[in-house]
């Protein structure tokens, strides 16, 4: 199979009570040969949580074998609903880029929990 750098680019826009026109969340997928990268930035809360999970299922294919990474050094922001999305994500084999203290801790609360389960899952 062979792939082009290619490049998705989905700004889900929003009114800020300023009234100018924002995106929120930004999300951008990098195809190379060996990886997919989503780069991730602004605020995963609510709707945009939705955002990132419409783009994931059109553009990521379960079967493709590349290593499936997603940037979060830009995230601000990440509710309840964003985590619940990550952990999905991470349980499909996805790996986090993050340099923030809260996000790096997020990520590894997640990762554990998802080890937990996993055993629990061996042990019956």
């Amino acid at each position: 199979m062979w792939y082009v750098a290619c490049t998705c680019t989905y700004a889900q826009p929003f009114s800020s009570l300023l009234g100018k026109g924002k995106a929120l969340l930004k999300i951008t997928v990098i195809d190379s040969a060996d990886e997919q990268r989503w780069m991730l930035q602004g605020r995963l809360a609510g709707q945009w949580v939705d955002a990132l999970t419409s783009a994931w299922e059109k553009d990521h294919d379960q079967q493709d074998k590349r290593r499936c990474l997603l940037d979060l050094n830009d995230v601000t922001f990440i509710d309840r609903k964003g985590e619940a999305v990550l952990a999905q994500l991470m349980n499909q084999g996805a790996e986090f880029i993050a340099n923030g203290v809260y996000t790096k801790e997020l990520l590894s609360s997640l990762r554990s929990a998802k080890e937990r389960s996993e055993k629990e899952e061996k042990g019956r």
